[in-house]
């Protein structure tokens, strides 16, 4: 059934040009399970999910609705919901910039041929972006964020306006959205990640 849905939607985005054809393009994609320890892994999982997020969001409610048993309908039913929250998209789009800068990196310095002064070269070139990421990279994860909502009929936040806390959506918080998002998380996530490339890499 996912392998229908993958290409009755892909025949679609390359009617209407969101794909392009070519050789060695379009072939079977699948979602597959990372490595718990491979930085890398983790990155081409998630750009799977982002690639095929509507193929699962469609086979999500063929079985929310067609679904035999109960819980896996129910369990359907919650992943549906969580995949169109703001959170989902924020936090999946969030991980994706900052794997893209280091989900390569353990990789490089394995190498055999590698030697400590281009490692070191290659540690602090990604620590630089990270940097930059954390400096400048707000305004670009919103864009990319708002523009996979719109596509995706996903929820979308104004960070501009008052936060409510889900957990008590009556009390008043004193603050927007941009808190939680950009300081709270954006930029306490990659302080960690620059902290943690600080504390490993030493001069």
């Amino acid at each position: 059934m996912f392998r229908e849905i993958q290409r009755e939607d892909l025949e679609k985005r390359i009617s209407s040009g969101d794909v392009k054809t070519g050789t060695g393009q379009n072939q079977e994609r699948s979602l597959s399970r990372p490595a718990n320890t491979r930085w890398g892994s983790h990155h081409k999982t998630l750009l799977r999910l982002e690639e095929l997020f509507s193929t699962i969001i469609k086979v999500l409610e063929y079985i929310q609705d067609e679904g035999i048993e109960d819980v896996k309908k129910h369990q359907a039913y919650g992943l549906l919901r969580y995949f169109h929250t703001f959170d989902c998209v924020f936090y999946l789009h969030l991980m994706l910039l900052i794997l893209g800068f280091t989900a390569n990196l353990p990789l490089a310095l394995q190498q055999k041929d590698q030697d400590i002064l281009n490692a070191m070269s290659l540690v602090e070139s990604t620590k630089r972006e990270l940097q930059k990421l954390r400096d400048d990279g707000w305004e670009l994860l919103m864009a990319k964020v708002a523009s996979f909502c719109k596509k995706h009929d996903a929820e979308i936040l104004i960070m501009e306006e008052d936060f409510i806390d889900p957990r008590r959506p009556r009390k008043r918080t004193n603050i927007t959205n941009m808190h939680p998002y950009k300081v709270n998380c954006f930029c306490t996530v990659l302080d960690l990640q620059i902290q943690e490339f600080n504390d490993r890499f030493t001069e």
